[in-house]
């Protein structure tokens, strides 16, 4: 048994090794110039034995972003804890996500070119499966908080928790990915202080599903 825990041990340590080498390259090169063979050079292991890991280039791009996913909707999830009602708990969501994208730009931009290599298709993912289960426990979750601002009466009643999750995770993705390509000439052309401004920019989006006191 010992031996047995002994090698998954070391099987986990060699996947997040090689997933931390596939990582760092696609953020510094991009996933089209990125190969296996690079990658297997980065993390010190042979060709054969990343394969034995991950089955295509496509799979281990999903296990870089899944674990980016992870990251970020545990940030999200311990943010929220600190409110006292589902707005409260939907602004603190936002917020972390937006912190989330200061701290991991580069692992931001990978999540963000997830859509270009899922077209793709071609070889079966284990890793690209799992992601999109996980992906879809996010919008759950992140739907069930919005019902639970429609419950206590922070959030608008007529809205559909499902639909606004999507366009509210739609919308914000949206923003922070033009804030990554362009925010810093946008700021500078109009003399913003970039910070107050994506505070700014996230409260307006925000304020649209809050219930208002008649």
């Amino acid at each position: 048994m010992e031996k047995l825990h002994r090698r998954e041990r070391e099987k986990f340590m060699r996947e997040t090794e090689m997933i931390a080498a596939a990582e760092k390259l696609f953020t510094q090169y991009g996933f089209e110039q990125v190969t296996m063979d690079a990658v297997a050079k980065e993390a010190e292991f042979t060709k054969r034995t990343l394969y034995q890991y991950f089955p295509s280039k496509e799979d281990l791009f999903f296990a870089v972003v899944l674990r980016g996913f992870q990251q970020m909707f545990a940030s999200m999830s311990g943010a929220s804890e600190r409110a006292t009602n589902g707005f409260e708990k939907l602004q603190l969501v936002a917020r972390a996500y937006y912190q989330f994208y200061k701290d991991h730009p580069g692992t931001f931009r990978l999540m963000a070119y997830v859509g270009y290599v899922k077209s793709k298709g071609g070889t079966r993912s284990p890793k690209r499966e799992e992601w999109m289960k996980f992906d879809g426990n996010i919008f759950q979750a992140f739907a069930t908080l919005i019902e639970s601002g429609k419950t206590d009466g922070s959030i608008r009643a007529d809205l559909d928790a499902a639909q606004t999750a999507y366009a509210l995770a739609f919308l914000l993705t949206g923003f922070l990915n033009m804030l990554s390509v362009s925010g810093t000439t946008f700021t500078a052309h109009f003399a913003l202080d970039q910070e107050a401004f994506s505070m700014s920019t996230l409260d307006l989006l925000l304020e649209s599903v809050r219930r208002r006191e008649e």
